[in-house]
């Protein structure tokens, strides 16, 4: 067993998503329930469609609610989890590694399309582009989300030049 010398677990955290979804949901019930008890004639399709509209709602949302992100540094490596994406953590050692960034971006950008990349980054964060970006010797190119930068930032480093 390696000594931890930094662990975050982080959850999706957003108003927004969940106000507008919530909304949505409540919103279908009431038509269901006006469709099912309060019309006199039984329309069977609208029916289907808001029941259909109903369970994705309800999925997406249990899925979001359900995303967990867990960082952990080592002295053997970056070990990353994404649930329910990832049945186990993933491990990558400190020998594979090439560099490690700190990337911080205002919460404004992240939803303005300018930090889309399509160099095959693989992305695991439960909190948009704020985490350590990670480049592997073999040209792999990891992104992991985190919610605490400064301390993951004096981690990194911690590691990188021990004798500080």
């Amino acid at each position: 067993m390696s000594k931890k010398l930094y662990k975050e677990t982080s959850r999706y955290k957003g108003p927004f998503f969940y106000g507008v979804t919530g909304l949505l949901l409540i919103l279908t019930s009431i038509r269901l329930f006006q469709l099912l008890f309060l019309s006199n004639q039984i329309q069977t399709g609208e029916i289907i469609f808001s029941v259909l509209i109903l369970g994705g709602l309800s999925g997406l949302l249990w899925y979001v609610t359900s995303l967990k992100m867990k960082l952990s540094i080592t002295e053997k490596g970056i070990d990353y989890k994404l649930s329910p994406l990832h049945s186990r953590k993933k491990r990558i050692p400190w020998e594979e590694v090439e560099s490690c960034e700190i990337v911080k971006t205002p919460i404004l950008q992240q939803y303005q399309g300018g930090n889309i990349t399509f160099n095959h980054e693989k992305r695991f964060s439960a909190n948009g582009r704020n985490g350590l970006q990670i480049r592997t010797k073999d040209g792999d190119v990891y992104f992991l989300g985190s919610n605490r930068l400064q301390e993951l930032k004096k981690t990194i480093e911690q590691v990188f030049n021990p004798e500080d």
